[in-house]
């Protein structure tokens, strides 16, 4: 993680020093680090001498430079020579299982190191010949680097002297640094165990996340798609639903009216006329004796259907009138509804 800073922790001849390992600057992070190591190839091989010696003629670390430690956002390291290291190899028939190998490891630790198993920090590799390489250290080394730092750090692992060297030597920075300096350093058996425990809640937290985003992205898109299927099953049903209107009936009559409103004489005044069903009322005001030609004419024209004449207008039918005239008219002269329907 970049948000993360890497310490290493030196045993050097002048007491215990601390650096950053740079994630941005590989070149010149890598060229100071190979200097500083350099000094640890000089210290006493009794590491119970040496940190005996630590609290009496070295210098201590500053406590703002400790208090830089005591953060989650820090792993720190421990650099030690390889004279403090037990290195041993044996060939064993192991069971692909990273606890069985885990636990093959500790037992070739301790009977290299000569201590119990819960005082050893070690570290193991399996080769293709199924041989099996552990270095291991006694934990007392991280124990008495912590009560150094008066307990406020918690030392990730130890890395040797050999490691380190080769890790600084190689010319491109690693793609995972701290992965790769916890995959070098030695640790004891219950930190093994919750490395791997924290890795596997790493793993199952990543998949449960990717796998509820999955579910959240599925249920997302069948919610669209029913949206979809929806809008095309209203479109298609609005489609196939014929409107349905009532059936259209011709009036007879209207089109008897139109023709006798088409040919009515100059003489003949038309004021309006309703139409209802098939019966049409036509209001006209004309002569007497014209209206009674006219009459004859439409009827002998029209013999199907009957001309009624209302005189005068009645009450129902003035409703019907469109703008009558209210002239004062002569006496020959009559406003008159004519009636007209089909004969049954």
């Amino acid at each position: 993680m970049l948000l993360k800073k890497i310490y290493l922790l030196i045993c050097s001849d002048n007491g215990l020093c601390l650096q950053t390992l740079s994630h941005f600057d590989w070149s010149i992070t890598s060229l100071q680090w190979q200097e500083k190591i350099e000094s640890v190839e000089s210290l006493p091989s009794n590491a119970t001498l040496y940190f005996s010696q630590l609290t009496q003629k070295y210098h201590h670390i500053p406590f703002d430079e400790i208090n830089k430690l005591d953060t989650f956002l820090t792993d720190t390291y421990l650099l030690i020579p390889d004279n403090w290291t037990q290195k041993v190899t044996s060939s064993v028939d192991l069971v692909p299982s990273e606890q069985v190998r885990n636990l093959a490891g500790l037992a070739l630790a301790s009977e290299a190191s000569h201590l119990a198993p819960e005082l050893v920090c070690y570290r193991f590799s399996v080769d293709q010949q199924q041989a099996m390489s552990v270095v291991a250290c006694p934990l007392s080394i991280l124990n008495y680097v912590e009560e150094f730092l008066h307990n406020k750090v918690s030392i990730k692992g130890v890395i040797t002297f050999d490691d380190c060297r080769t890790f600084f030597t190689e010319q491109e920075k690693p793609k995972h640094l701290s992965s790769t300096l916890t995959k070098l350093s030695l640790t004891s058996y219950p930190q093994k165990v919750a490395n791997t425990d924290n890795r596997h809640q790493r793993w199952f937290f990543l998949f449960m996340l990717v796998l509820m985003s999955q579910l959240g992205m599925l249920a997302l898109h069948q919610y669209k798609t029913s949206l979809v299927e929806e809008d095309q099953y209203l479109l298609l049903e609005t489609q196939q639903t014929a409107i349905s209107l009532a059936p259209f009936m011709a009036n007879p009559a209207h089109e008897v009216a139109e023709e006798v409103i088409r040919i009515l004489p100059v003489a003949i005044r038309f004021n309006g006329f309703y139409s209802q069903h098939d019966v049409v009322h036509l209001s006209l005001t004309a002569d007497t004796r014209l209206l009674k030609q006219v009459l004859v004419s439409w009827r002998s024209r029209w013999p199907d259907f009957l001309f009624q004449r209302h005189e005068p207008a009645t009450e129902e039918n003035i409703e019907l009138l469109i703008d009558l005239n209210q002239q004062k008219r002569t006496r020959s002269v009559q406003d008159v509804v004519i009636e007209i329907r089909p004969l049954v």
